[in-house]
């Protein structure tokens, strides 16, 4: 179902660049490549391969009675992808657009990517040890049945750990932009766009540590487990509205600003925790805001670069469930955990771009 919406623009794409009259096959066999896929008149297509870098985290954070945990995974890997662009000019000399629809994708394939952290905070320290190992069997919580436990409570992190990561990305930006009011070397526009953000991990090798009464000596939470603790999954999705500034910048170089937001974020998620078979679904909504600012230049009449830089924020809200698929305590679980969903991130791109 995520992917319909994705695959709808798609459609659009083609069906607006194949409109009679927008597009022209010549079938004359000297025909160059360029004149084969020519748009008539004022409207032209332009393609392009980009590689690009990502820096930032995906993050869910879960409340409950008793504590909080946090799982912040990293976003630190290279991106390769495809880039598609079509506009229409007032005229063939014109250089600002009176339209522009763009599509950007995206994607890194099991690339590392850091080191994932994970925290947890436990109000009551005393009750939730006795809730394991009850020392004076009586039921109690009083967490200084058995020397060496004490009676005292933690007032900071609790139980924090690290591990190494793999990540399969895929991002797909989609975007039309109207410019409504041009001048010789400026437009401004609207925009409306869709994205959709698939973040997939693979977790693995932990090194974990325990604070305060977790430590050694006590009730240690100190440990190292090798080879796979974690699979995770997120996926955000998201139209969005914006406004759009084009500047020309002399004969080659053109900069483009763009900044949107969206108050129908979706964001879902599923967490499984290999070593415990516990599975927690969360499923938030929210908002996200986007800036992007890229510079155009042109080498040649169809030839061109293109440096970017984006900068994503989501922050989303929702419920997340547990349950367990196997051990002691299959079949049980929990539902209503309150359930916060972030994403904030960085993308710097590079690219060559073909004008036909």
């Amino acid at each position: 179902m995520k992917r319909r919406p994705i695959l709808f623009l798609l459609v659009c794409l083609v069906v607006c660049a194949a409109q009679p009259g927008l597009v022209s096959v010549r079938a004359e066999n000297n025909s160059t490549l360029a004149d084969r896929f020519a748009l008539d008149q004022n409207i032209k297509m332009t393609l392009g391969l980009q590689t690009g870098y990502i820096k930032g985290d995906s993050t869910y954070r879960i409340n409950f009675p008793g504590g909080a945990s946090e799982l912040k995974f990293p976003l630190d890997s290279s991106l390769y992808g495809i880039y598609v662009e079509v506009n229409s000019k007032a005229s063939n000399t014109d250089r600002l657009d009176n339209f522009r629809f763009t599509l950007r994708m995206l994607s890194t394939m099991g690339s590392n990517s850091g080191k994932m952290k994970d925290s947890d905070w436990i109000e009551d320290d005393v009750g939730y040890i006795n809730w394991w190992y009850d020392y004076d069997d009586d039921g109690l919580t009083n967490g200084s049945a058995a020397p060496p436990f004490v009676l005292w409570n933690n007032p900071g992190k609790d139980i924090y750990s690290e591990s190494d990561t793999k990540l399969d990305a895929n991002i797909t930006d989609f975007n039309y932009i109207y410019n409504f009011s041009r001048a010789k070397n400026v437009a401004f526009g609207t925009m409306i766009g869709y994205r959709y953000q698939k973040f997939v991990y693979d977790i693995r090798n932990l090194q974990q540590v325990g604070y305060g009464p977790y430590g050694p000596g006590y009730f240690d939470q100190t440990c190292s487990e090798s080879g796979q603790v974690l699979k995770y999954r997120v996926e955000y999705s998201f139209l969005y509205l914006g406004l759009s500034t084009d500047i020309l910048l002399g004969d080659r170089l053109r900069l483009n600003l763009k900044a949107g937001f969206s108050d129908m974020v979706n964001a879902a998620d599923v967490d499984d925790h290999v070593l415990r078979y516990k599975i927690s679904r969360g499923d938030a909504s929210g908002s996200a805001w986007l800036v992007n600012l890229s510079v155009d230049w042109q080498l040649s009449e169809r030839l061109s670069v293109q440096v970017s830089g984006e900068n994503v924020d989501i922050d989303t809200t929702g419920a997340q469930e547990q349950y367990f698929y196997a051990g002691s305590d299959a079949g049980s679980g929990y539902t209503g955990i309150r359930d916060k969903i972030t994403s904030s991130s960085f993308i710097g791109s590079l690219g060559i771009q073909y004008r036909f």
